[in-house]
């Protein structure tokens, strides 16, 4: 009987060991890879409701930026503003089933995906953070380094580059003429399947909105898009829209030439300004994302579409577009979504 018993115990840890990756039991574990991106998938325990929860754990070695300055305790500001972010975000990390998902990033060494760290901001790749990042940005790039594609169209833009060749500014046609051309340059043409626009891959501000997050002081520039008229540096009222926002959020007058303070965020948080679509899509994820981060494509039909999709997403058309499934040819965003 001692034997049997034994035997039943060791074949019971052998099936914890090889945990299945199609269907997970709590406390069992995966390694994850998308699109060469490596992340561990834990099963939690089911929550009070009974949904299931995972934790995905993202190995970093944060660095200081080669180039550009950063505060002399940048690992303990990243960690910390990453703890907060992914915090805040919890609520709408909802898989299609109601799965409730967790970040976690875990400081690690050699295999981690290093991160350079600075202070202020630029235009950057995915693996350079800023300690002033806004929770909206840092949980975007957070989804890449989980291997999730951006999904925003990549136009032929002109932009200004410095001495060093690195981006200063995005630039209009005409301005780009007057540049010698040594000062500027144009993102090529991509292969990459677009997404909706309040996809968190497409845009953070509008998947923090539709998502019902409130605000921060730095995400404030989503708001004209909606409640009131877009601004650009062509308007011949460019303050007008602040204007409006700050009506909205029940401002005094005496505030408006302040901008977008504190006290404007606070009473347009408090009116629920920010909430009119959170109803329609609860979570920061499109359905296929979240299969995508907890299933791999052997289990799951929608996430091989996915993945065969977002093959493209960094490929330049002069390298040649690779085949794609109908679900993100002619620009359909049905890889995300069904």
């Amino acid at each position: 009987m001692r034997l049997l018993i034994l035997a039943v115990a060791a074949a019971a840890a052998a099936a914890r060991a090889a945990a299945s990756p199609c269907a997970l039991l709590p406390g069992e574990t995966i390694q994850r890879t998308i699109r060469g991106r490596s992340f561990e998938v834990r099963r939690l325990d089911d929550d009070s409701a009974g949904r299931q929860r995972y934790r995905l754990r993202i190995p970093v070695r944060f660095v200081r930026h080669r180039e550009l300055p950063a505060p002399r305790d940048f690992k303990e500001k990243m960690a910390s503003l990453a703890a907060r972010c992914y915090a805040e975000a919890a609520p709408a990390m909802l898989g299609p089933e109601g799965e409730r998902i967790e970040l976690e990033l875990v400081q690690a060494g050699r295999g981690a995906a290093e991160i350079e760290v600075f202070g202020g901001y630029a235009w950057v790749p995915f693996t350079q953070w800023s300690v002033d990042y806004n929770c909206p940005t840092l949980v975007h790039e957070t989804m890449h380094l989980l291997g999730l594609p951006d999904v925003y169209p990549l136009t032929e833009r002109p932009y200004e580059v410095d001495d060093d060749g690195r981006w200063v500014r995005w630039i209009k046609e005409d301005e780009a003429d007057a540049l010698p051309p040594g000062r500027r340059k144009r993102l090529p043409r991509y292969c990459r399947p677009p997404g909706p626009e309040d996809s968190l891959l497409h845009d953070q501000y509008e998947a923090y909105r539709a998502a019902g997050l409130s605000l921060g002081k730095a995400d404030f520039l989503w708001v004209h898009r909606h409640e009131c008229p877009r601004r650009s540096k062509d308007d011949a009222e460019p303050g007008k829209y602040l204007h409006c926002v700050e009506m909205k959020a029940a401002m005094p007058p005496g505030r408006r030439e302040d901008g977008p303070g504190e006290s404007a965020l606070a009473a347009f948080n408090a009116l629920g300004l920010g909430r009119e679509a959170a109803r329609a899509k609860p979570s920061l994820f499109y359905p296929n994302e979240a299969r995508a981060l907890l299933r791999g494509p052997a289990c799951d039909e929608k996430v091989r579409k996915f993945e065969a999709c977002a093959a493209n997403s960094d490929r330049k058309e002069e390298e040649g577009c690779l085949p794609v499934p109908e679900d993100c040819a002619q620009g359909r965003a049905g890889w995300l979504t069904e």
